[in-house]
Parts: C-alpha cells; sequence; structure tokens
C-alpha cells in the first residue's frame, strides 16, 4: 500500500528534515512503521507498505480492513502537531 502525503502550505521558515508516519493497527493504536516507512531523516512524501507489513504484529490487520494513517513533519526545531487521520484505504491483494 503507497501511503503519500503533501508538504505543509506553511513551514514556519524551519527546515524539514523528515515525516513520522504512524498507521492505526486493529486495536486503533497508531504506531511508526520504521521498516519500510523511517522518513525521520528523509523528506520523502510517501512511503510503501507491503500487505504482509499491515496484517502482521503489530497492525493485524485483515485484508479488507481499512487503512489509517497519520503524518507528523519533522523540522530542525521539533515535530509539528499530527495531521488529521487520512480518509484510509481499504487492504486489497
Amino acid at each position: 500500500m503507497l501511503i503519500t502525503w503533501s508538504r505543509p502550505a506553511y513551514d514556519d521558515g524551519v527546515f524539514v528534515t523528515g515525516y513520522e508516519v504512524v498507521i492505526a493497527g486493529k486495536d486503533g493504536e497508531f504506531r511508526a512503521e520504521l521498516s519500510n516507512c523511517d522518513m525521520r531523516f528523509l523528506p520523502e512524501l510517501s512511503c510503501l507498505l507491503p500487505k504482509e507489513v499491515l496484517m502482521a504484529d503489530p497492525f493485524n490487520l485483515n485484508l479488507g480492513d481499512e487503512v489509517l494513517a497519520k503524518i507528523t513533519v519533522l523540522t530542525d526545531l521539533g515535530p509539528s502537531d499530527q495531521s488529521q487521520q487520512g480518509s484510509g484505504a481499504i487492504l486489497a491483494t
């Protein structure tokens, strides 16, 4: 599953160092997925999550479940407020 986002409309004049991506597990708790979505030091605007990662611990999602993500902008002054939850997508084959 490809998760994408846009740069902030206004960055307050600070240097964006990366992004933190968190995904909601079956239990509704949001957790970072750093093996595929470690954007803490690379200011990419997307990450690719294999469905096998989402179906394993700690996410435990099933095919047909909605995948929800939130993004935090990381700057040289610290993290921003977390984004609103995205509209979600369905985990499919």
